[in-house]
């Protein structure tokens, strides 16, 4: 997870990374509060994302809603 946190792309500026971080943030919120609702499971914060970053995070994109999350 670490790794995943602190590698910023090439080119890409500190305000662009922190902002996907924000918005993936913001998706395992999400998908934390998903998991409860459909499966009933409680997630910590960090339970949900080390879930989702294993899931997810590959293929976040940056500009999309990143898979598995719902809008809203």
């Amino acid at each position: 997870m670490e790794q995943g946190l602190s590698k910023k792309c090439e080119g890409e500026s500190a305000d662009t990374f922190l902002g996907r971080m924000e918005a993936q943030c913001s998706h395992i919120r999400r998908y934390r509060r998903e998991v409860m609702r459909r499966e009933g499971r409680r997630l910590s914060y960090d339970e949900a994302a080390l879930e989702w970053i294993e899931r997810y995070a590959e293929d976040f994109a940056r500009d999309q809603p990143a898979p598995g999350s719902t809008q809203g």
